[in-house]
């Protein structure tokens, strides 16, 4: 009898999250980016956009022209499906575009247009996988701004030094 009792109580578990997976989930990164873009609240679903995939991570950059935002997308992946949800977004217009950026207490990824073209990126002796944003303005008048500015992330969230709050996150970057 509690065998029974198991199976039945999978089957509907089974049966109640396929609706809700198979309506929030999607088959590419992409999509799922394209999917929150629509949803969200922002006006980015009425400009013209870029969308970026990073390398060997889990976000997406939707880049837009005017004004100058980058908004950063994280994904999420269950049995091969992806889900994406607002990160952050960088007004570029309204800073010099260069930040790290913490989630929880850890450093999640940070902006630059300092880096040395032979150089690599550390923080607290980790080097960091950089990916440079240069070539997505070139189309733009104000491509010269933008002319060094590179994207620089750990493999996974890392707790550094200074991540706590009560240091503000600051956090020394380094070039080797």
């Amino acid at each position: 009898m509690g065998k029974k009792l198991i199976v039945l109580f999978v089957c509907i578990i089974v049966v109640i999250t396929n609706p809700y997976y198979f309506t929030n989930y999607y088959e590419t990164k992409k999509e799922a980016v394209t999917a929150a873009i629509k949803v969200n609240t922002t006006n980015l679903k009425q400009e013209n956009y870029q969308l970026v995939k990073i390398p060997n991570s889990s976000y997406l950059i939707c880049i837009t022209d005017i004004p100058h935002s980058m908004y950063v997308y994280k994904t999420s992946s269950m049995f091969h499906k992806y889900k994406a949800t607002l990160y952050n977004v960088e007004h570029l217009y309204a800073g010099d575009g260069a930040g790290i950026h913490y989630v929880n207490g850890k450093l999640a990824y940070g902006f630059t247009k300092e880096k040395p073209k032979d150089k690599d990126i550390y923080i607290n002796q980790t080097k960091m996988n950089v990916f440079e944003l240069e070539k997505y303005f070139k189309n733009s008048k104000y491509e010269i701004i933008y002319r060094n500015l590179v994207l620089y992330y750990p493999d996974q969230p890392m707790v550094t030094k200074n991540s706590s709050s009560s240091k503000m996150g600051f956090d020394e970057v380094t070039y080797r």
